[in-house]
C-alpha cells in the first residue's frame, strides 16, 4: 500500500488509477451496512428542525460525515477492506461518544 500523493503531478497520476465501479460497489456495501444505518440517523439528527442538538455534537457529526465522504482520507476509500476500516473507525468513535445524544434522540422521534 502506498502512501496518498502530496504534488500534483503524483495526485494526477494517482487519479487516474481510481476504479469507480470499484468504488461504487464499496459504497453500496456501506450504504447497506450497520455503518450506513449509524449514517442515516446522524444525518436524520442534523436536519430534524424539531430537535435540538447540541452543537459541539452537530460539529462532530458533520466532521465524521465529512470524512466519509471524502475518497481520499487516512486510507483511500476504494482500496478493498482496508479502505473502509478508517471510515468505519471514525464512526464507531463517533457513535460510541454520543450515544446519550442519540438515546435522546431515539427517545424525542417516537
Amino acid at each position: 500500500m502506498s502512501a496518498i500523493p502530496q504534488r500534483s503531478s503524483d495526485i494526477k497520476a494517482y487519479a487516474k488509477k481510481f476504479d469507480n465501479k470499484k468504488a461504487t460497489s464499496y459504497q453500496k456495501r456501506v450504504s447497506n451496512s450497520a455503518l450506513g444505518d449509524k449514517l442515516r440517523m446522524m444525518l436524520k439528527m442534523i436536519n430534524d428542525k424539531d430537535f435540538t442538538i447540541d452543537p459541539k455534537t452537530k460539529l462532530i457529526y458533520v466532521g465524521a460525515i465529512g470524512y466519509l465522504i471524502m475518497p481520499f482520507d487516512v486510507v483511500a476509500d476504494y482500496i478493498p477492506v482496508v479502505g473502509l476500516l478508517d471510515d468505519a473507525a471514525v464512526m464507531k468513535i463517533v457513535w460510541d461518544n454520543s450515544l446519550n445524544e442519540i438515546k435522546r434522540y431515539l427517545g424525542f422521534a417516537r
